[in-house]
């Protein structure tokens, strides 16, 4: 009996270059692949450099500010996270150049957290070799989160995280030039034995992404915060080159993520309390808040920024 052929004749035959006899390509190192694949999405995006991003974490680092005002990360509640809906195709950015979709579990602000967190320890770690893999101990993880004394139940969620971010990926579609899928992390492994945590983010993902966004210091002004809608509203603030904005409160509540179908005073009440953690940690002016005499606008400032620019 004759074995079956892996892969027919023909089709080998229509690869670059083997009819003539010439040597495929050699497969590239995928860190470099990576980085060469941002640099061609950069190039198609904003031709030229003519439209230099500001970089910010989720929202996405090569869309422009104005874009990057919706985030996949949620502030939930404990019924919430024990209930996830799977979201299909969540338009993260849609312009005239293409679009950027979410697709994968609902992911909690503690999902964003533990992200943060291992880039930074690779940031802080990296010196001159480039490497998107931590392997080591979970601790540092959880106390770069907050956690200072973490148990069981807190491993065990943790590595819960970062399967549910294993598992959730990123469709970007440039009108007339790609598309092109990638996940956030694509390695999970623990040691049940020593706890240590082997971590791989997807090259793409953190080159097309977030190259350069994240600092350890960021991480650690972060984990100050309590409140998931603290954290949402640091996110949003933090994306500001000037540091202020002003705008409507439904406009703000909708760019921390917050569920619209609650009553407006709810939903009022929740960007005060974000608003008052911040304004306590330092990271907003005092002057932040509802302004005077309206119940409807929001301004905020970060500590030594001029005026708010409006924001419709």
């Amino acid at each position: 009996m004759t074995p079956k052929k892996i892969i027919d004749l023909p089709l080998l035959e229509s690869l670059p270059g083997y009819a003539q006899g010439k040597p495929l390509p050699p497969p590239q190192p995928m860190g470099a692949h990576a980085k060469k694949s941002a640099a061609a999405i950069r190039e198609a995006m904003f031709p030229g450099g003519q439209a230099k991003p500001e970089q910010a974490f989720l929202p996405f680092a090569p869309m422009p500010t104005e874009l990057c005002r919706v985030s996949p990360f949620f502030p939930m509640s404990r019924n919430e996270t024990a209930n996830r809906p799977y979201i299909a195709d969540m338009v993260i950015t849609k312009s005239s150049w293409g679009e950027l979709r979410y697709t994968g579990e609902k992911l909690s602000i503690y999902e964003e957290d533990a992200l943060l967190a291992v880039m930074a320890v690779l940031d802080s770690t990296r010196g001159d070799h480039e490497t998107y893999v931590y392997e080591g101990p979970a601790l540092p993880i959880l106390r770069l989160m907050g956690y200072e004394k973490p148990n069981k139940t807190e491993y065990e969620r943790l590595e819960t995280a970062f399967r549910r971010m294993a598992g959730a990926t990123f469709h970007l579609r440039i009108k007339g030039v790609m598309r092109t899928t990638e996940n956030i992390i694509s390695k999970v492994a623990v040691d049940e034995k020593t706890r240590h945590f082997v971590i791989a983010l997807n090259p793409y993902f953190a080159e097309q992404y977030i190259a350069g966004s994240v600092t350890l210091l960021d991480v650690v002004e972060r984990r100050k915060l309590k409140r998931a809608t603290a954290k949402s509203l640091y996110r949003f603030i933090s994306s500001h080159r000037n540091g202020t904005w002003q705008g409507h409160f439904m406009t703000l509540a909708a760019t921390m993520n917050l569920n619209l179908d609650q009553p407006q005073f709810e939903l009022r009440r929740q960007i005060k309390d974000a608003v008052a953690e911040l304004r306590k940690s330092g990271m907003l002016a005092r002057s932040s808040g509802f302004t005077h005499g309206s119940k409807d606008v929001v301004r905020l400032v970060r500590p030594g920024a001029g005026q708010p620019a409006l924001k419709k």
